[in-house]
């Protein structure tokens, strides 16, 4: 590498290449992110492009290869699913604004476990992320599946001989150069968790410190309907780095199920409360999963689908527990909830405009509800005796968590008809 003509061009891919050792580098060239030396030779076999070179007159000229900017995430995808590791050097100043070289930088690191582009995600399947982590002589394993958010820990004083005692269920430790970690088969990982976690627990270590999911709201089954989820995205923050609201029910159990999917692989449950209210959920992935059983609590997502023309909610399984003999209060302080529901009374602005003139009141009101009576988002509040919340359904009434008032007030409201909404009539 060091005997090749080195131009401006050439020591910048050097210095950016430098930090990114253990991956291989994008380097952005107009239309193209381009590859040279050892990246472009093994890119372009697992590709399956052309290998070409750079100053084709030199005596040892730089291999190169390329793929355009427009096609990146297919060759990304491949790349991914080969175990490799890839950071992205793009342009970070305008082109016709540089004086000489454009400046150029690392951007994103890409590795087979930090996807979060749904082009590159199978939604049908788990995509975990391991890390290990070493203080003296404990070890620390963890597992993350950032499309679902479980997340998983575990310790032990010798990691090395419980992941060896796995080996069946790996193909190595290690690998080619360019990956790091184990390489298995990505749906053997729930099995070697599972094992995993089992010789930790036979070297004696105690498991208890396992992460608990964070639950943002329980939901009685009958309340789960089409026009609570509607309301809840609404008002929830969804997009990029904001994961979907995990809710739970309690006390259910499985009415039915079947495995659903081109191979089978998952299951579709129908899930039943004492009351006899059902509700049918997706468990991605867990045909040879074990179903819970008598009754259990369970925790999910829920979002609006359409699917033929038909507007319904999807619920999708993330994680089960056996049910407790009583049910687990939201609220832990010694005292009571006392709720005072108004959801019944039409116009109930009067009496929430007397209870804004007195002290000691919060009010939770957001979207429609807040062009009626002011109020803070979730994300404001703050510890208060009473908390008044308004919505604009009488179904979407979800204590937030974290907070513990001792009086609840529960109203509906909605701002008045205009002229233009009577003229429209009820939408279709």
């Amino acid at each position: 590498m060091t005997s090749a003509k080195i131009t401006p061009m050439i020591q910048q891919y050097l210095s950016a290449k430098e930090k990114y050792e253990d991956a291989l580098l994008f380097f952005r060239m107009g239309d193209f992110y381009e590859m040279f030396f050892e990246d472009a030779e093994i890119a372009s076999k697992v590709l399956e492009i052309t290998l070409t070179s750079r100053n084709k007159k030199d005596k040892k000229p730089i291999p190169m290869c390329g793929v355009p900017v427009k096609a990146v995430r297919s060759y990304l995808s491949r790349l991914i699913e080969k175990g490799y590791k890839v950071a992205i050097c793009d342009q970070v100043e305008d082109p016709s604004q540089a004086k000489g070289l454009v400046k150029r930088d690392v951007v994103r690191v890409v590795t087979p476990g930090m996807i979060v582009e749904n082009e590159l995600l199978d939604e049908k399947t788990n995509n975990y992320l391991l890390a290990l982590a070493q203080t003296d002589k404990v070890f620390g394993l963890a597992s993350l599946d950032i499309s679902t958010g479980a997340f998983r820990v575990a310790e032990t004083s010798d990691i090395h001989a419980a992941i060896a005692a796995q080996r069946s269920l790996l193909y190595r430790c290690g690998g080619h150069p360019m990956a790091a970690g184990l390489t298995i088969d990505p749906d053997r990982i729930p099995q070697f968790r599972e094992a995993l976690s089992q010789t930790v627990r036979d070297l004696g270590i105690d498991l208890s410190q396992e992460i608990s999911l964070q639950i943002e709201a329980y939901i009685p089954l009958d309340e789960l309907t089409l026009e609570t989820v509607s309301d809840l995205e609404r008002l929830a923050p969804f997009g990029p780095g904001n994961p979907p609201l995990i809710l739970a029910s309690r006390d259910i159990e499985i009415a039915s199920h079947r495995t659903v999917g081109r191979g089978a692989e998952h299951r579709l449950v129908t899930v039943a409360d004492r009351s006899g209210h059902t509700q049918q959920v997706i468990w991605w992935g867990a045909s040879d999963l074990d179903l819970p059983v008598g009754s259990f609590d369970l925790a999910y997502t829920a979002r609006s689908s359409t699917f033929r023309g038909k507007h319904d909610i999807q619920v999708e399984w993330i994680d089960a527990r056996p049910a407790a003999g009583q049910q687990i209060e939201l609220v832990s302080q010694p005292a009571l909830l006392q709720v005072i529901d108004y959801r019944g009374i039409d116009q109930p602005e009067r009496i929430l405009k007397q209870l804004r003139m007195e002290t000691g009141y919060q009010f939770w009101a957001e979207g429609q509800a807040s062009q009626v009576i002011p109020g803070v988002n979730r994300y404001d509040l703050i510890p208060s005796p009473s908390l008044v919340i308004c919505t604009s359904s009488p179904k979407a009434v979800i204590t937030p968590r974290g907070r513990t008032p001792t009086k609840e007030y529960r109203a509906t409201c909605s701002p008045p008809e205009t002229d233009s909404s009577k003229k429209q009539g009820p939408s279709s």
